[in-house]
């Protein structure tokens, strides 16, 4: 190394004299390198000036992907339990025609009183003051700012759709557990694993149109809409838009279905999930500890295995508002014709009590991953949850909605706007609340139709 610091020092070059070897060792000081970790920089490489381009790239979602927070109306609230009465009937639809001088029987309209809790969504964020006294890319408290605005947004969207209170009393209910509890059965049609067609669509647009709507919106996972633009492709023949200079763009996105009873627009949404896959791990903090299970089979007429008898493994997460415990040990166990299977959980005897268990199964025996099959509330320990094959794993649920901007035949109550309120310094950073106090109004739930165990492309 001494003679490679000589040769660096000697003023004419042409009089340096090397070994090969030494001009090796010379050019391997030297090179820049590509490594990332400042405190590995030798040679070249801690020469390097680090670049870091000054735009913060955003990978994860954006306003334009909250789909149902968009369309649905926004109202104000002015108390915590929102009150509204519904007009059902004007009337019995009989003895209107009379005699000459005849008097009809007395008719009064069919009115009920309902109501919805507002819940609170709330977000902590923290700043350190050391990181507003360097140079940033972009302010660390819009950044945090903007990042609980969204986080707020994304649970709102998730829970218009999901929510159930009886699962977890801190959530509103959403369209799912609003069609189920207040519409009649037709509203709920089970695809059984099949993909929606054009028919489908009509079906759910007549029963809305019996009940006196008209569907105009449906919001379906991304495999649903990619199963939707395929299904053009073998039945219908378009005509393809040519750019010369261009060439032929194959391929055409559908952007709704046209029925007797009105256009539906469609709106898929990445927070309608099929079927997510087991977690590997605990999710948030002050949550649950994981349960253990125990399989049996049970009788059962009304199973809905079919001929997709055989073993199914299962898996079970305890969950309350804090998060979601890691998976239970799986278990497998085999069901043949006119059987179910009754899965008992155990509650984990330390940590918090669960609020609800979230079921995890194979799709078929011949499946390789267990995906979320249900939700259930947590009532025992240990608790026995019966399945019939009801509820397919990694479907999904398709939701037809008449979105009535002027009956207001759904939507989200506010009680207050989204505000940012500041918390008093405790320590050497600054931290505020991020609130939205919401609730859904579903007025009008037979204008809803819900399709479930819906199959998508993917």
């Amino acid at each position: 190394m001494d003679d490679i610091q000589k040769l660096a020092n000697t003023d004419n070059v042409e009089n340096a004299t090397a070994t090969p070897e030494q001009i090796q060792e010379l050019i391997k000081a030297l090179e820049t390198g590509q490594g990332v970790d400042p405190s590995g920089f030798t040679g070249g490489s801690a020469l390097r000036m680090q670049s870091l381009d000054g735009t913060l790239k955003n990978v994860t979602f954006s306003e334009k992907h909250l789909k149902a927070v968009k369309v649905i109306p926004q109202r104000p609230a002015y108390s915590t339990v929102e009150e509204y009465s519904v007009e059902s009937d004007y009337g019995e639809n009989e003895g209107a025609f009379v005699s000459e001088i005849e008097n009809p029987e007395e008719s009064d309209p069919t009115l009920t009183r309902k109501y919805s809790v507002v819940k609170y969504l709330r977000t902590l964020r923290k700043v350190s003051d050391v990181s507003g006294q360097v140079k940033n890319i972009q302010s660390p408290i819009n950044v945090q700012t903007i990042a609980g605005t969204r986080f707020l947004l994304r649970k709102l969207e998730e829970t218009i759709f999901n929510g159930n209170s009886t699962n977890i009393p801190k959530e509103f209910d959403g369209l799912l557990a609003l069609v189920v509890a207040n519409a009649s059965a037709d509203h709920i049609i089970d695809m059984r694993n099949a993909e929606l067609s054009q028919l489908n669509f009509q079906d759910a647009a007549q029963i809305i149109a019996d009940n006196y709507g008209s569907a105009n919106y449906s919001f379906h996972a991304h495999g649903v809409q990619s199963s939707l633009d395929a299904s053009i492709e073998p039945d219908q023949r378009l005509i393809l838009p040519v750019n010369p200079a261009q060439g032929i763009m194959i391929g055409t996105p559908t952007a709704g279905v046209r029925t007797s009873f009105g256009d539906i627009a469609f709106r898929p949404d990445v927070f309608i999930k099929e079927g997510q896959a087991k977690p590997t791990a605990a999710k948030g903090t002050g949550g649950p500890l994981a349960p253990t299970i125990a399989l049996s089979t049970i009788a059962a007429a009304d199973e809905q295995f079919g001929a997709a008898v055989g073993t199914y493994t299962f898996a079970v997460t305890a969950i309350t508002d804090k998060g979601e415990s890691a998976p239970s040990a799986e278990s497998g166990i085999a069901v043949a014709s006119g059987e179910g299977i009754r899965i008992a959980v155990t509650k984990n005897g330390s940590g918090a009590t669960p609020q609800a268990y979230k079921i995890y199964r194979l799709q078929t025996p011949t499946s390789t991953v267990l995906k979320y099959m249900r939700t259930v509330a947590f009532s025992a320990s240990p608790q026995n949850v019966d399945d019939k094959n009801e509820d397919i794993p990694g479907t999904s649920n398709t939701f037809v909605c008449d979105v009535d901007t002027l009956l207001d035949t759904i939507c989200v109550k506010r009680l207050a706007p989204l505000t940012k309120l500041p918390l008093a310094r405790v320590g050497a950073y600054v931290q505020w609340l991020q609130n939205l106090y919401v609730t859904l109004q579903l007025t009008a739930p037979n204008k809803f139709v819900v399709f479930k165990n819906v199959k998508g492309k993917l």
